[in-house]
């Protein structure tokens, strides 16, 4: 009798083996294989490249896999604990229409990316890089310009700061301006 429990036992195990596999999850589907080419840089394309370039605001460019894969453990960290893209508004106190937070799937894609080993997949599933605008503004041209009559410097281990520049008004055209964009001297965009 011993003998038929232990086979019985063993024969189930071996079951259970073949049809759960490492390559299933929880429900029994195959988990998809997330690639940075096909999976991930459209999610960084959307939402990080316009400042992780050559030349902007951020310390580091994500524009293709040599560049983001050495960055990959940190990126997840980033994501995961919503520190980027930056997004400061505490999202009890309404809805914004400029908000930039990743969407739990994409946080979840670069997740998997990451804990698959950060494959870079096939070059013909990379979709094209986003056109930037360099060198002047990021949308249409401003109704009204000004230059600001004393620098201000933003060294690059300064903490993040929050300065009211106050602007006098000095047209009828000002009324009701709606998102004031600073082009620094560096050519780095920053948007209000």
């Amino acid at each position: 009798m011993k003998k038929v429990i232990l086979l019985s036992a063993v024969a189930g195990l071996a079951a259970m083996c073949f049809f759960v596999s490492p390559s299933t999850n929880a429900s029994g589907t195959a988990k998809k294989e997330v690639t940075y080419n096909k999976d991930v840089a459209p999610i960084l394309f959307s939402n990080c490249a316009v400042c992780h370039r050559p030349n902007d605001i951020a310390p580091m460019s994500l524009l293709n896999f040599k560049e983001v894969r050495p960055w990959a453990r940190s990126i997840k960290e980033k994501v995961v604990n919503r520190e980027m893209p930056p997004w400061s508004p505490d999202p009890a106190y309404g809805e914004f229409t400029n908000d930039h937070r990743l969407a739990q799937k994409d946080i979840d894609t670069v997740v998997a990316w990451v804990d698959q080993g950060a494959k870079e997949g096939n070059a013909k599933d990379v979709q094209k890089m986003p056109d930037f605008v360099s060198g002047g503004w990021r949308s249409a041209n401003p109704m009204w310009f000004s230059r600001w009559p004393k620098e201000h410097v933003v060294k690059p281990d300064d903490p993040d700061q929050y300065i009211n520049f106050f602007i006098r008004r000095t047209s009828r055209k000002m009324f009701g301006y709606r998102r004031p964009r600073f082009i620094p001297a560096t050519g780095a965009s920053c948007t209000t």
